[in-house]
């Protein structure tokens, strides 16, 4: 089985087995990107708090972003550019957000004993 982990605004999980996507009841995949890292963190979409994606998304390198500068890139790709370019706070943000991408993963790693998990997204070239 190959797990996929999509990094956009938001944290997907997807396993494909034989070609085909792995489902869970009702016929979803795995949510993991709505499993608490941070107990007293910030409130996520579903309404839980600290979730992985509050930490851990695309969205939360903008904001990582915005509080060391005041400033909100326009998109993530524009944090990617200024991370590349040398950008100091940008290289904070983003170091910020793959900590806790990291965190996560292991976090997938040891519940389904997997060593090996396939990060897509915007920011995939750049690890």
């Amino acid at each position: 089985a190959v797990l996929y982990l999509n990094i956009y605004y938001c944290i997907l999980y997807t396993e494909i087995n034989k070609g085909r996507i792995v489902r869970g009841k009702g016929g979803l995949t795995e949510e993991f990107g709505h499993a608490q890292m941070e107990p007293n963190g910030l409130e996520c979409s579903c309404g839980n708090r600290g979730c992985w994606e509050t930490v851990a998304s695309n969205r939360a390198g903008m904001r990582y972003y915005r509080k060391i500068t005041n400033e909100y890139p326009r998109s993530f790709d524009v944090l990617l550019k200024l991370t590349v370019s040398g950008d100091p706070a940008g290289t904070v943000a983003i170091d910020r957000m793959c900590i806790w991408l990291g965190r996560g993963m292991q976090m997938i790693g040891a519940a389904l004993a997997r060593t090996e998990i396939e990060v897509v997204g915007v920011i995939t070239p750049h690890l």
